[in-house]
């Protein structure tokens, strides 16, 4: 009898301990899901002038190569002609080398996506 009621223990605390883990995993679910709901009512709320300043903030300043290169991508589908200087400007980024000389151009990855972009927003 005792065998079974350690038995019977085990079992209520494997049984317990299952339970808190599903009941985190539901938690960090919800979590998750509200923030992407946030996200996209964040996102739509925006006003085209907002989503404009912001992607070209992005396109100036963002860390790397590819930040920078979804601002590009981001700014064209905005469609909005203003991008272009912004895009224009961003297909260069030359960085290093001394008076010009052994420059390297930060932005190389995202140059031709810029140089699409901004024939479809003139409508080339």
């Amino acid at each position: 009898a005792a065998a079974h009621a350690h038995q019977h223990t085990q079992i209520v605390a494997a049984a317990s301990e299952r339970t808190e883990w599903g009941g985190a995993l539901k938690v960090l679910g919800a979590i998750i899901i509200v923030c992407l709901v946030v996200g996209l009512i964040a996102s739509l709320a925006s006003s085209p002038e907002e989503r404009l300043e912001d992607y070209t903030h992005l396109l100036r300043h963002g860390e790397t190569c590819e930040d920078r290169r979804e601002a590009v991508e981001k700014l064209r589908s905005l469609g909005d002609e203003r991008a272009i200087g912004a895009l224009r400007d961003a297909r260069y980024r030359m960085r290093g080398g001394v008076l010009g000389i052994g420059e390297s151009n930060e932005n190389a990855c995202l140059r031709r996506d810029a140089e699409a972009a901004i024939r479809e927003l003139r409508g080339e």
